[in-house]
Protein backbone atom coordinates (compact mmCIF):
# COMPACT_ATOMS: atom_id res chain seq x y z
CA UNK A 1 0.00 0.00 0.00
CA UNK A 2 1.13 3.60 -1.16
CA UNK A 3 2.51 5.75 1.41
CA UNK A 4 1.10 8.96 1.47
CA UNK A 5 3.25 11.25 3.57
CA UNK A 6 5.72 10.87 6.26
CA UNK A 7 3.86 10.91 9.22
CA UNK A 8 3.85 8.21 12.38
CA UNK A 9 1.70 6.18 10.66
CA UNK A 10 1.96 7.01 7.27
CA UNK A 11 1.97 3.14 6.05
CA UNK A 12 -1.88 2.89 6.15
CA UNK A 13 -1.35 -1.05 6.98
CA UNK A 14 -0.60 -0.15 10.52
CA UNK A 15 -3.37 -0.70 12.87
CA UNK A 16 -4.42 2.43 14.87
CA UNK A 17 -7.50 2.24 17.88
CA UNK A 18 -9.18 4.60 19.54
CA UNK A 19 -8.70 4.68 23.33
CA UNK A 20 -10.33 7.79 25.37
CA UNK A 21 -12.68 10.74 24.50
CA UNK A 22 -12.54 13.77 26.88
CA UNK A 23 -14.71 16.28 26.55
CA UNK A 24 -13.81 20.03 27.98
CA UNK A 25 -16.17 22.70 28.90
CA UNK A 26 -14.95 26.03 28.85
CA UNK A 27 -17.02 29.61 29.82
CA UNK A 28 -18.59 30.95 28.46
CA UNK A 29 -20.61 28.40 26.29
CA UNK A 30 -17.70 26.59 24.71
CA UNK A 31 -16.73 22.44 24.73
CA UNK A 32 -13.56 20.97 23.12
CA UNK A 33 -13.23 16.79 22.64
CA UNK A 34 -9.93 15.66 22.72
CA UNK A 35 -9.98 11.97 21.07
CA UNK A 36 -6.40 9.84 22.03
CA UNK A 37 -5.43 6.26 20.18
CA UNK A 38 -3.31 3.70 20.96
CA UNK A 39 -0.22 5.63 18.71
CA UNK A 40 -0.02 8.23 20.83
CA UNK A 41 -1.55 10.40 17.95
CA UNK A 42 -4.45 12.76 19.63
CA UNK A 43 -6.84 15.04 17.70
CA UNK A 44 -9.41 17.98 18.85
CA UNK A 45 -12.54 18.78 17.59
CA UNK A 46 -14.93 21.53 19.17
CA UNK A 47 -18.67 19.65 19.78
CA UNK A 48 -21.24 22.76 20.92
CA UNK A 49 -24.30 24.44 20.79
CA UNK A 50 -23.91 27.43 22.11
CA UNK A 51 -26.26 27.78 25.38
CA UNK A 52 -26.27 23.73 25.37
CA UNK A 53 -22.41 22.89 26.08
CA UNK A 54 -23.21 20.12 28.49
CA UNK A 55 -26.20 18.98 26.68
CA UNK A 56 -23.60 17.91 23.73
CA UNK A 57 -21.08 16.81 26.06
CA UNK A 58 -23.53 14.01 27.38
CA UNK A 59 -24.54 13.55 23.51
CA UNK A 60 -20.85 12.99 22.70
CA UNK A 61 -20.33 10.71 25.79
CA UNK A 62 -23.60 8.51 24.76
CA UNK A 63 -21.90 7.82 21.46
CA UNK A 64 -18.52 7.10 22.87
CA UNK A 65 -19.20 3.02 23.43
CA UNK A 66 -18.59 2.77 19.47
CA UNK A 67 -16.14 4.84 18.75
CA UNK A 68 -13.21 3.39 21.50
CA UNK A 69 -11.89 0.34 20.23
CA UNK A 70 -12.49 1.95 16.09
CA UNK A 71 -9.38 2.97 13.51
CA UNK A 72 -9.90 7.08 13.89
CA UNK A 73 -9.55 6.77 10.19
CA UNK A 74 -12.29 5.26 9.23
CA UNK A 75 -14.21 8.82 9.38
CA UNK A 76 -17.15 8.20 6.60
CA UNK A 77 -17.80 4.75 8.28
CA UNK A 78 -17.89 5.56 12.20
CA UNK A 79 -20.39 9.12 11.08
CA UNK A 80 -22.27 7.08 8.58
CA UNK A 81 -22.71 4.74 11.38
CA UNK A 82 -23.07 6.96 14.17
CA UNK A 83 -25.81 8.69 12.28
CA UNK A 84 -27.79 6.44 11.04
CA UNK A 85 -27.93 3.42 13.67
CA UNK A 86 -30.13 5.66 16.04
CA UNK A 87 -33.90 5.44 15.46
CA UNK A 88 -34.30 9.82 15.66
CA UNK A 89 -31.00 11.40 13.57
CA UNK A 90 -30.27 15.44 12.75
CA UNK A 91 -31.06 18.26 15.29
CA UNK A 92 -28.34 20.70 17.10
CA UNK A 93 -27.33 18.38 19.52
CA UNK A 94 -26.50 14.77 17.75
CA UNK A 95 -25.05 16.87 14.90
CA UNK A 96 -22.76 18.61 16.89
CA UNK A 97 -22.27 16.19 18.88
CA UNK A 98 -21.04 14.05 15.82
CA UNK A 99 -19.14 17.12 14.43
CA UNK A 100 -16.87 17.53 16.99
CA UNK A 101 -15.88 13.91 16.70
CA UNK A 102 -15.65 14.39 13.20
CA UNK A 103 -13.08 16.97 13.52
CA UNK A 104 -11.21 15.17 15.60
CA UNK A 105 -11.02 12.03 13.38
CA UNK A 106 -10.06 13.89 10.73
CA UNK A 107 -6.85 15.60 13.16
CA UNK A 108 -5.50 12.39 13.83
CA UNK A 109 -5.86 10.85 10.24
CA UNK A 110 -3.79 13.77 9.08
CA UNK A 111 -1.16 13.61 11.83
CA UNK A 112 -1.21 9.90 11.36
CA UNK A 113 -0.78 10.55 7.47
CA UNK A 114 1.92 13.72 8.21
CA UNK A 115 -0.17 16.05 6.06
CA UNK A 116 -2.85 18.67 6.38
CA UNK A 117 -6.14 17.83 6.80
CA UNK A 118 -6.77 19.87 3.41
CA UNK A 119 -4.34 18.05 1.23
CA UNK A 120 -6.72 14.65 2.24
CA UNK A 121 -9.99 16.65 1.08
CA UNK A 122 -8.44 17.00 -2.02
CA UNK A 123 -5.21 20.08 -2.24
CA UNK A 124 -5.55 23.90 -1.37
CA UNK A 125 -7.52 25.75 -4.07
CA UNK A 126 -6.98 28.90 -2.50
CA UNK A 127 -4.08 30.77 0.08
CA UNK A 128 -6.13 33.48 0.91
CA UNK A 129 -9.68 34.51 1.81
CA UNK A 130 -11.80 37.74 2.21
CA UNK A 131 -13.32 38.25 5.76
CA UNK A 132 -15.55 41.15 7.21
CA UNK A 133 -15.46 42.89 10.74
CA UNK A 134 -18.28 42.32 13.44
CA UNK A 135 -19.19 45.59 14.54
CA UNK A 136 -22.36 45.45 16.75
CA UNK A 137 -25.09 47.25 15.65
CA UNK A 138 -27.15 48.72 18.76
CA UNK A 139 -26.71 52.42 18.71
CA UNK A 140 -25.69 53.88 14.86
CA UNK A 141 -22.74 56.25 16.53
CA UNK A 142 -21.32 53.76 18.38
CA UNK A 143 -21.90 51.49 14.96
CA UNK A 144 -20.53 53.74 12.72
CA UNK A 145 -17.70 54.49 14.63
CA UNK A 146 -17.16 50.61 15.19
CA UNK A 147 -17.19 50.68 11.16
CA UNK A 148 -14.73 53.12 10.63
CA UNK A 149 -11.98 51.19 12.68
CA UNK A 150 -12.56 47.74 11.23
CA UNK A 151 -11.60 49.99 7.97
CA UNK A 152 -8.73 51.52 9.82
CA UNK A 153 -7.88 48.06 10.50
CA UNK A 154 -7.66 46.72 6.74
CA UNK A 155 -11.21 45.23 6.53
CA UNK A 156 -13.43 45.88 3.03
CA UNK A 157 -16.68 44.56 5.00
CA UNK A 158 -18.32 44.23 7.95
CA UNK A 159 -21.05 43.06 9.21
CA UNK A 160 -23.73 44.38 11.41
CA UNK A 161 -27.13 43.92 13.69
CA UNK A 162 -29.53 44.48 11.47
CA UNK A 163 -32.61 45.20 13.67
CA UNK A 164 -33.89 44.50 17.53
CA UNK A 165 -36.41 41.69 18.07
CA UNK A 166 -40.31 42.76 16.12
CA UNK A 167 -43.58 41.96 16.35
CA UNK A 168 -45.39 40.25 13.56
CA UNK A 169 -46.92 43.60 12.80
CA UNK A 170 -44.32 45.96 14.32
CA UNK A 171 -44.51 50.56 14.09
CA UNK A 172 -42.20 51.94 11.51
CA UNK A 173 -40.51 53.90 14.67
CA UNK A 174 -38.58 50.44 14.44
CA UNK A 175 -38.03 50.17 11.29
CA UNK A 176 -36.86 53.57 10.64
CA UNK A 177 -34.49 52.85 13.79
CA UNK A 178 -32.93 50.07 11.90
CA UNK A 179 -32.70 52.46 8.28
CA UNK A 180 -31.13 55.30 10.38
CA UNK A 181 -28.34 52.31 11.70
CA UNK A 182 -27.49 51.39 8.48
CA UNK A 183 -27.16 54.20 6.84
CA UNK A 184 -25.16 55.95 9.14
CA UNK A 185 -22.35 52.76 8.73
CA UNK A 186 -22.86 53.43 4.80
CA UNK A 187 -21.97 57.37 5.19
CA UNK A 188 -19.30 56.28 7.66
CA UNK A 189 -17.43 53.91 5.62
CA UNK A 190 -18.45 55.07 1.91
CA UNK A 191 -19.64 53.59 -1.25
CA UNK A 192 -16.65 51.02 -1.62
CA UNK A 193 -16.97 49.08 1.96
CA UNK A 194 -19.55 46.11 1.85
CA UNK A 195 -22.11 45.76 4.48
CA UNK A 196 -23.77 42.58 5.93
CA UNK A 197 -26.81 42.96 7.93
CA UNK A 198 -27.83 40.35 10.07
CA UNK A 199 -31.52 39.80 11.50
CA UNK A 200 -30.71 36.97 13.11
CA UNK A 201 -34.30 35.66 12.44
CA UNK A 202 -35.66 38.34 14.75
CA UNK A 203 -37.86 39.37 12.21
CA UNK A 204 -41.61 37.49 10.99
CA UNK A 205 -42.38 37.56 7.54
CA UNK A 206 -44.73 40.92 7.55
CA UNK A 207 -41.87 43.22 8.86
CA UNK A 208 -38.98 41.16 6.81
CA UNK A 209 -40.78 42.02 3.84
CA UNK A 210 -40.58 45.56 4.92
CA UNK A 211 -37.36 46.06 6.00
CA UNK A 212 -35.54 44.13 2.47
CA UNK A 213 -37.09 46.68 0.59
CA UNK A 214 -36.28 49.34 2.61
CA UNK A 215 -32.79 48.83 3.04
CA UNK A 216 -32.17 47.84 -0.70
CA UNK A 217 -30.74 51.46 -1.07
CA UNK A 218 -28.21 51.02 0.85
CA UNK A 219 -26.31 48.07 -1.63
CA UNK A 220 -26.09 45.85 0.99
CA UNK A 221 -23.52 42.93 0.74
CA UNK A 222 -26.28 40.32 1.83
CA UNK A 223 -28.98 39.96 4.40
CA UNK A 224 -28.79 37.27 6.68
CA UNK A 225 -31.21 35.25 8.22
CA UNK A 226 -34.18 37.63 7.40
CA UNK A 227 -36.88 35.27 9.04
CA UNK A 228 -35.60 31.86 11.32
CA UNK A 229 -35.25 28.68 8.50
CA UNK A 230 -38.20 27.12 9.10
CA UNK A 231 -40.23 29.98 7.73
CA UNK A 232 -39.02 30.48 4.94
CA UNK A 233 -41.69 29.27 3.00
CA UNK A 234 -43.82 32.63 2.85
CA UNK A 235 -41.21 34.64 2.35
CA UNK A 236 -39.65 32.66 -0.99
CA UNK A 237 -41.36 35.44 -3.94
CA UNK A 238 -39.69 38.79 -1.85
CA UNK A 239 -36.01 36.50 -1.11
CA UNK A 240 -36.28 35.90 -5.19
CA UNK A 241 -36.63 39.34 -6.13
CA UNK A 242 -35.26 41.32 -4.06
CA UNK A 243 -31.36 42.50 -5.85
CA UNK A 244 -29.91 42.04 -1.89
CA UNK A 245 -28.44 38.60 -1.57
CA UNK A 246 -29.87 36.58 1.46
CA UNK A 247 -27.45 34.51 3.68
CA UNK A 248 -28.82 31.99 5.80
CA UNK A 249 -27.92 28.26 7.28
CA UNK A 250 -26.07 28.85 10.48
CA UNK A 251 -29.24 26.95 12.54
CA UNK A 252 -29.20 23.98 9.78
CA UNK A 253 -27.64 20.78 10.80
CA UNK A 254 -27.30 18.86 7.75
CA UNK A 255 -27.61 17.76 3.90
CA UNK A 256 -30.86 16.84 4.37
CA UNK A 257 -31.80 20.68 5.96
CA UNK A 258 -29.97 22.52 2.97
CA UNK A 259 -31.72 20.30 0.49
CA UNK A 260 -35.21 22.31 1.40
CA UNK A 261 -33.69 26.11 1.52
CA UNK A 262 -31.48 25.37 -1.69
CA UNK A 263 -34.22 23.77 -3.62
CA UNK A 264 -36.30 26.78 -3.75
CA UNK A 265 -33.50 29.37 -5.02
CA UNK A 266 -34.46 31.81 -2.72
CA UNK A 267 -31.19 31.66 -1.14
CA UNK A 268 -27.82 32.87 -2.16
CA UNK A 269 -25.53 31.95 0.37
CA UNK A 270 -25.28 29.24 2.82
CA UNK A 271 -23.71 29.18 6.33
CA UNK A 272 -23.33 25.88 7.50
CA UNK A 273 -21.15 25.55 10.83
CA UNK A 274 -18.31 23.23 10.82
CA UNK A 275 -19.38 22.67 14.38
CA UNK A 276 -23.07 22.12 14.02
CA UNK A 277 -23.25 20.66 10.89
CA UNK A 278 -21.47 17.30 11.32
CA UNK A 279 -18.41 18.21 11.06
CA UNK A 280 -15.78 18.28 8.05
CA UNK A 281 -17.42 15.06 6.57
CA UNK A 282 -20.87 16.61 6.12
CA UNK A 283 -20.15 20.43 5.82
CA UNK A 284 -18.11 18.89 2.49
CA UNK A 285 -21.15 17.36 1.02
CA UNK A 286 -23.35 20.67 2.33
CA UNK A 287 -20.66 22.98 0.45
CA UNK A 288 -20.80 20.46 -2.56
CA UNK A 289 -24.97 20.86 -3.03
CA UNK A 290 -24.51 24.44 -3.08
CA UNK A 291 -22.34 24.48 -5.72
CA UNK A 292 -24.34 22.62 -8.00
CA UNK A 293 -27.16 25.12 -7.22
CA UNK A 294 -24.83 27.89 -7.93
CA UNK A 295 -24.86 28.90 -4.02
CA UNK A 296 -21.93 30.30 -1.96
CA UNK A 297 -21.15 28.96 1.07
CA UNK A 298 -19.46 30.91 4.29
CA UNK A 299 -18.63 29.04 6.72
CA UNK A 300 -20.70 30.41 10.23
CA UNK A 301 -18.29 30.32 13.33
CA UNK A 302 -20.26 33.02 15.43
CA UNK A 303 -18.98 31.93 19.06
CA UNK A 304 -15.66 30.52 18.24
CA UNK A 305 -12.81 31.11 20.01
CA UNK A 306 -11.13 33.42 17.19
CA UNK A 307 -8.57 31.17 14.95
CA UNK A 308 -7.59 33.94 12.80
CA UNK A 309 -4.72 36.24 13.39
CA UNK A 310 -5.74 39.41 13.06
CA UNK A 311 -7.97 40.05 15.91
CA UNK A 312 -9.87 42.98 16.50
CA UNK A 313 -7.90 45.66 18.82
CA UNK A 314 -9.91 44.85 22.15
CA UNK A 315 -9.63 41.05 21.72
CA UNK A 316 -6.31 41.50 20.81
CA UNK A 317 -5.63 43.89 24.45
CA UNK A 318 -7.32 41.36 25.99
CA UNK A 319 -5.78 38.63 24.93
CA UNK A 320 -2.42 40.01 25.58
CA UNK A 321 -3.06 41.22 29.23
CA UNK A 322 -4.01 37.27 30.00
CA UNK A 323 -1.01 36.10 28.25
CA UNK A 324 1.57 38.98 27.92
CA UNK A 325 3.42 38.99 24.39
CA UNK A 326 0.84 36.20 22.91
CA UNK A 327 0.10 36.45 19.36
CA UNK A 328 -3.09 35.17 18.25
CA UNK A 329 -1.78 32.79 15.32
CA UNK A 330 -2.97 29.00 15.25
CA UNK A 331 0.65 27.52 14.71
CA UNK A 332 1.30 25.89 18.40
CA UNK A 333 1.60 22.19 18.91
CA UNK A 334 -1.61 20.11 19.58
CA UNK A 335 -1.25 19.66 23.27
CA UNK A 336 -0.48 23.72 23.51
CA UNK A 337 -4.34 24.56 21.62
CA UNK A 338 -6.14 24.31 24.42
CA UNK A 339 -4.05 25.85 26.84
CA UNK A 340 -4.17 29.28 24.51
CA UNK A 341 -7.92 28.66 24.37
CA UNK A 342 -8.07 28.54 27.90
CA UNK A 343 -6.15 31.98 28.46
CA UNK A 344 -8.16 33.44 25.48
CA UNK A 345 -11.55 32.50 27.35
CA UNK A 346 -10.87 34.30 31.09
CA UNK A 347 -9.70 37.23 28.58
CA UNK A 348 -13.30 37.22 26.93
CA UNK A 349 -15.28 36.05 30.00
CA UNK A 350 -13.58 39.38 31.30
CA UNK A 351 -15.53 41.37 28.42
CA UNK A 352 -18.52 42.49 29.97
CA UNK A 353 -21.01 41.64 26.57
CA UNK A 354 -19.10 39.22 24.36
CA UNK A 355 -20.47 35.96 26.21
CA UNK A 356 -24.20 37.22 25.91
CA UNK A 357 -26.23 35.65 22.97
CA UNK A 358 -28.82 38.03 21.34
CA UNK A 359 -31.31 35.35 21.97
CA UNK A 360 -30.89 33.97 25.15
CA UNK A 361 -33.79 33.90 27.63
CA UNK A 362 -33.77 36.03 30.65
CA UNK A 363 -32.99 33.09 32.80
CA UNK A 364 -29.70 33.05 30.44
CA UNK A 365 -28.58 36.36 30.91
CA UNK A 366 -29.00 35.74 34.85
CA UNK A 367 -26.67 32.70 34.57
CA UNK A 368 -24.40 34.06 32.18
CA UNK A 369 -23.73 37.23 34.65
CA UNK A 370 -23.17 34.83 37.13
CA UNK A 371 -20.85 33.28 35.38
CA UNK A 372 -18.73 36.72 34.37
CA UNK A 373 -19.55 37.82 38.26
CA UNK A 374 -17.21 34.74 38.80
CA UNK A 375 -14.76 35.91 35.92
CA UNK A 376 -14.26 39.07 37.23
CA UNK A 377 -13.86 38.21 40.34
CA UNK A 378 -10.20 36.91 39.18
CA UNK A 379 -9.61 40.13 37.72
CA UNK A 380 -7.37 41.44 40.28
CA UNK A 381 -5.12 37.98 40.15
CA UNK A 382 -5.19 37.58 36.85
CA UNK A 383 -3.70 41.95 36.65
CA UNK A 384 -0.78 39.90 38.92
CA UNK A 385 2.66 39.43 36.79
CA UNK A 386 3.20 36.11 35.70
CA UNK A 387 0.77 33.26 34.65
CA UNK A 388 0.83 31.14 37.54
CA UNK A 389 -2.52 32.48 39.15
CA UNK A 390 -3.72 32.97 35.65
CA UNK A 391 -3.57 29.17 34.96
CA UNK A 392 -4.92 28.50 38.78
CA UNK A 393 -8.43 30.47 37.99
CA UNK A 394 -8.31 28.50 34.59
CA UNK A 395 -8.16 25.46 36.01
CA UNK A 396 -11.53 26.60 38.33
CA UNK A 397 -13.17 27.56 35.08
CA UNK A 398 -12.35 24.77 33.02
CA UNK A 399 -14.71 21.53 33.67
CA UNK A 400 -13.19 18.00 31.65
CA UNK A 401 -15.15 14.87 31.69
CA UNK A 402 -13.47 11.44 30.25
CA UNK A 403 -14.64 8.49 28.91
Amino acid sequence: MRSLGVGPLANTEISMRVTKLTTFSVPPRWLFLKIETDEGIVGWGEPVIEGRAATVAAAVEELSDYVVGKDPRNTEDIWTVLYRAGFYRGGPILMSALAGRDQALWDIKGKALGVPVHELLGGRVRDRIRVYSWIGGDRPSETAAAAKAAVECGFTAVKMNGTEEMQYIDTWEKVERSIANVSAVREAVGANIDIGVDFHGRVHKPMAKVLIKELEPYKLMFIEEPVLSENLDGLLDTMRNTPTPIALGERLFSRWDFKNILAPGAVDIIQPDPSHAGGITETRKIAFMAEAYDVAVALALPARPDRSGHLPPNRRRLLQRVHPGAEPRNSLQPDQRLTRLRRRSVGLCLRGRHGRHPERSRSGHRRQRGLRDRAVAGRATLAQPGMASCRRFVRRMVTTHSF
